[in-house]
C-alpha cells in the first residue's frame, strides 16, 4: 500500500483533537482506534506521510488492526476513507466534530455554516481528482479472547502430547525461554484457535521473519488468520503471499527446525516447569 493521502473538511485552518471528540469519543474507543486517529492528526498537521503498513509496525498492530479502527472511525462519522477500484484505502478525510456541539446540542445533521477561528495554515489539502469509492462490507468477525488461564491450565498444557515440543521449538525461533504469558499464548493458539503444531509453527516463524517476537503480536497475528479462516501451514504461506508483501529484506528463512521436529528428543533438553513460579507470573499481569 502506498501512502496515504490526508485533508480535512475545508482549508482554512490545522486540525486539533477537540474537547468534544475527548467527551464523546475517548471513552467508547479501544487502544488502537486511539493511537490511530491520534498519529493521523499528528501527521496531517506536519504534512509527513505515512500508511498503514508503518502504522502498523509502530503500534505492533497487523494492518488488518489499522484498517479496523479507520473503519471504525469512519462509522462513528470522525472520518471518510476513500478509496481505489481494487478496495486499497488510499486518502482519508478528517470531520471537523467539534462543529457537533454548540451549547451541549448536537447539530451534526444541520446544514447552517458555522464559522470557527483557526490559528495556523492547512497543510495538506484533497486532490482536486480524488474519487470517492465506495467502502467494501467485510464480513462478520467472530471475536477471539484469550482466556485468564491459570497455573492448573498451565499444567494441564504442559502434560499434553506434544506441547513439550511445541514450547522447545518456539523457543528454538525466539532465542529464549518462554514465560509463563508466552505460553497462555500458545494454549490459546490451540485451545481457543484450534491451531495444530505446524499452523503454530508458521505463526512463529512468519512474525520472527518480520522481526516481531512478542508474543502480543503473534496473538493480533493469529486471530487475524482465524478469522479469515486459515486451517493449515499451507494455507498461512498462500494468504500472506496474495496479502502481505516481502518484508525479510532477503534474509533467509528459518528452516533449521525440521531436524528437531522430526527427532523431537534428540538434544532436546527435558523442562520441567515451576508451575508455582508461573501462576505468581499470572498473578502480577
Amino acid at each position: 500500500m502506498g501512502d496515504l493521502t490526508l485533508y480535512r473538511d475545508s482549508d482554512s485552518g490545522s486540525f486539533s483533537v477537540s474537547n468534544y471528540f475527548i467527551d464523546e469519543y475517548l471513552a467508547d474507543a479501544n487502544d488502537a482506534q486511539i493511537k490511530v486517529y491520534l498519529y493521523l492528526v499528528r501527521m496531517m498537521n506536519g504534512g509527513r506521510s505515512t500508511n498503514i503498513g508503518d502504522m502498523a509496525d509502530k503500534f505492533n498492530h497487523t494492518e488488518k488492526d489499522i484498517c479496523r479502527a479507520l473503519r471504525y472511525w469512519e462509522k462513528m462519522g470522525v472520518m471518510s476513507l476513500n478509496q481505489d477500484r481494487s478496495g486499497n484505502i488510499v486518502a482519508i478525510q478528517f470531520h471537523d466534530i467539534s462543529l457537533r456541539q454548540v451549547s451541549g446540542i448536537d447539530i451534526a445533521a444541520e446544514t447552517a455554516p458555522v464559522s470557527v477561528t483557526v490559528t495556523a495554515p492547512v497543510t495538506m489539502t484533497a486532490p482536486a481528482t480524488m474519487t470517492n469509492f465506495p467502502v467494501r462490507e467485510e464480513a462478520p468477525v467472530t471475536e477471539y479472547v484469550k482466556p485468564s488461564y491459570n497455573a492448573g491450565d498451565l499444567k494441564a498444557f504442559k502434560n499434553k502430547p506434544g506441547t513439550e515440543q511445541l514450547i522447545y521449538v518456539a523457543e528454538r525461533y525466539l532465542g529464549r525461554t518462554l514465560s509463563a504469558n508466552d505460553i497462555r499464548s500458545l494454549l490459546f493458539f490451540t485451545d481457543v484457535l484450534k491451531f495444530d503444531e505446524d499452523l503454530i509453527d508458521e505463526l512463529i516463524q512468519a512474525c520472527v521473519e518480520r522481526g516481531k517476537t512478542t508474543f502480543s503480536y503473534m496473538d493480533k497475528v493469529a486471530i487475524d488468520w482465524a478469522e479469515n479462516n486459515i486451517k493449515t501451514a499451507a494455507d498461512a504461506r498462500k494468504y500472506l503471499k496474495s496479502n502481505f508483501s516481502d518484508t525479510t529484506g532477503g534474509q533467509a528463512k528459518i528452516r533449521n527446525i525440521s531436524t528437531a521436529k522430526a527427532n523431537p528428543s534428540k538434544g532436546m533438553e527435558t523442562r520441567d516447569y515451576d508451575v508455582e513460579a508461573i501462576e505468581k507470573q499470572l498473578l502480577s499481569l
